[in-house]
């Protein structure tokens, strides 16, 4: 029976269960068809919940991919909360290989690179997916070809870390990275971990570690490395293991760069056959001195090899393969206390099973979801400086200096000190019974991920803060669509006292325009508004001045007086900024002589990798 969501919403049949609530189709007031989750009582009744609920929602509105299924809009209803999502038409993931046994290689890879494609969408905002598996990969059907779209990402916003620990919502066993089942917090690393298993069952149809006992399974994550399908290419291979590492630290840097991989690997592994169906997985390597580590990123390897792989049939080149692993002693991650890690697992275990037998999964948006037995366990988010967040992995030119490495030894507030290290390399120093919080800061003199400084947080004997060296996020002025207002011109070069600036922006003055402004929407996502101001070396009136300002959710923040023949350079601080407005007003003008053009060149904004969007067009 139909029943009403809101004011602008009508709920329909239910299309499926989980453990954080249940989904209907229904519609808008428009006959939009949507999908809705409907949040369980219990979360609507948290306080904490409903505050992240409010606080959260541009975020989750505001995240838009082609693999990502859309959140439209989220809605409070007295005792209701409920996140209002597109309606995918099509199976998901579990259901599209359930009816294929195994994909090719290269199919493996175009599906991988969609829902890395996503996952980097979510990563840039922020937002940990917690549940990466194939029940959360929907198949929109798109002109004969199934396009994948990750969906629930938005739950993990809402319920926060220590809630989610407390009830132990930590996915679903299969997928489960080895630092989550021992304790640690859930990373955008372990994310990765997660698409790694995804990718290993796409090959073979069935998951590295399955087998035996929900413990046993958790353990295995921890204890030992996947067995090699005879199917899988080497290079499809080497980037599983790597995703697979028992390290968060040395595994991918982000999931974009996965989806960058996995878009170069799929043509040269077209001519390979789907594997053979598996009904438990090859047997796995105990130790840890196999498995693939990156030594440098894929990125700083040639894009194809000179020599194909042998044995390979009708292969055309492909990237070359990774390095051997180091030994097991440089590899293996630092254990937390056995007996601890045991009671973790277990708790785990127990917890998941009545979870199975309490609910069931939604399995695809559109009513295909009802009978699937998978938990449905998503929570938390971290923010720009959240605890133990993701580091890339260190190059070979990226370690710790003689001097760094020399003062590991003498203490800083009662903790060793770990400045100079790279944060998995600080995080290791450190030891699992400190708890490690991180602040971001940007600094170009510094490897990536470099500890700038430490310092014990007060009230506290096993928290550490430490502020880590991160490069910019750059977002162009020029790619970003203003909530109001426009320029003549974006995405061109404008030339300003004779040096040629790209990514520019630029509008008339004098003449018919008397001033305006245009204004964006930031999210509280940047820190930085860099732009180099000018009047347009083809300006008709070359007497023009024009007062270029810039406000920041109303402040006014820069302005400055803008002359033919010279540039101007604009910074703007924008940290915890909504809304950004360029305001521009002539105050001297020779009508006769035509106009001007006020031009801002390479206007960007710039933020924290992890915070700030990852840009879309390339610079």
């Amino acid at each position: 029976m139909n029943r009403q969501l809101g004011s602008k919403y009508i709920l329909e049949d239910s299309i499926g269960r989980g453990a954080m609530g249940e989904v209907f189709r229904g519609h808008d007031q428009q006959g939009t068809a949507l999908a809705f989750k409907v949040l369980h009582p219990d979360l609507a009744s948290d306080a904490d919940v409903v505050g992240r609920f409010v606080k959260e929602r541009g975020i989750l509105e505001a995240l838009k991919s082609p693999n990502l299924v859309g959140v439209v809009d989220l809605v409070v209803e007295g005792a209701t909360l409920a996140i209002v999502m597109e309606l995918v038409d099509g199976p998901d993931l579990r259901s599209y290989l359930s009816k294929r046994g195994t994909l090719t290689p290269s199919e493996v890879c175009r599906i991988g690179s969609a829902v890395a494609t996503g996952l980097a969408a979510v990563h840039a905002a922020g937002i940990v997916h917690r549940d990466i598996k194939p029940e959360n990969v929907l198949m929109k059907d798109a002109d004969g070809r199934a396009v994948p779209k990750l969906t629930d990402f938005g739950i993990s916003s809402l319920v926060d870390t220590e809630r989610a620990r407390s009830t132990m919502l930590v996915g679903t066993p299969q997928y489960i990275a080895p630092e989550v089942s021992e304790g640690h917090d859930v990373t955008a690393s372990s994310d990765l971990y997660a698409l790694g298993i995804m990718l290993y069952e796409l090959a073979c149809g069935v998951t590295p570690f399955a087998g035996g006992s929900v413990m046993a399974v958790l353990r295995r994550h921890s204890d030992v490395l996947p067995g090699r399908p005879d199917s899988l290419p080497d290079e499809l291979w080497d980037l599983i293991s790597w995703l697979l590492n028992k390290q968060p630290g040395q595994r991918p840097p982000t999931a974009k760069q996965v989806a960058t991989i996995l878009d170069a690997l799929g043509p040269s592994l077209a001519n390979y056959p789907p594997g053979k169906v598996l009904t438990e997985p090859p047997l796995p390597v105990t130790g840890l001195q196999t498995g693939a580590t990156m030594a440098v990123p894929f990125t700083q390897l040639p894009a194809t090899s000179a020599l194909p792989r042998q044995g390979a049939p009708d292969m055309p080149a492909a990237l070359p393969p990774l390095p051997p692993a180091p030994a097991a002693a440089a590899s293996a991650p630092e254990k937390p206390n056995k007996k601890r890690r045991l009671v973790i697992i277990a708790g785990i275990a127990v917890v998941l099973a009545v979870a199975a037998g309490g609910f069931t999964a939604v399995n695809a948006l559109n009513g295909g979801g009802k009978d699937a037995t998978a938990s449905e366990t998503i929570a938390g988010s971290p923010s720009a400086t959240a605890t133990n967040t993701v580091s890339p992995s260190p190059s070979p030119t990226s370690t710790s200096s003689a001097s760094a490495t020399a003062s590991a030894s003498a203490s800083v507030a009662g903790f060793v000190n770990v400045v100079g290290k790279l944060l998995p390399d600080a995080q290791k120093t450190l030891g699992s019974s400190v708890t490690v919080q991180v602040v971001d800061k940007y600094d170009a003199t510094k490897p990536d991920g470099t500890v700038l400084a430490q310092a014990a947080v007060t009230g506290s004997t096993s928290r550490v803060e430490l502020t880590v060296a991160r490069s910019e996020v750059v977002a162009y002025l020029a790619d970003q669509a203003p909530v109001s207002g426009s320029w003549r011109s974006s995405s061109q070069a404008a030339t300003i006292s004779g040096t040629t600036y790209a990514h520019s922006i630029a509008t008339d003055v004098c003449g018919y325009n008397s001033g305006a402004s245009v204004e964006y929407n930031l999210g509280r996502n940047y820190q930085t508004f860099n732009a180099t101001a000018g009047l347009g070396d083809g300006s008709e009136d070359s007497t023009a001045v024009v007062l270029v300002e810039v406000f920041a959710d109303g402040r006014k923040v820069s302005s400055q007086s803008v002359v033919y023949g010279q540039a101007f350079p604009i910074t703007a601080d924008m940290t915890d900024v909504l809304r950004m407005k360029i305001q521009w007003q002539p105050t001297s003008c020779n009508k006769s002589s035509g106009e001007a053009s006020l031009a801002l060149g390479s206007a960007k904004l710039l933020g924290l990798p992890g915070r700030a969007p990852v840009p879309t067009t390339a610079p």
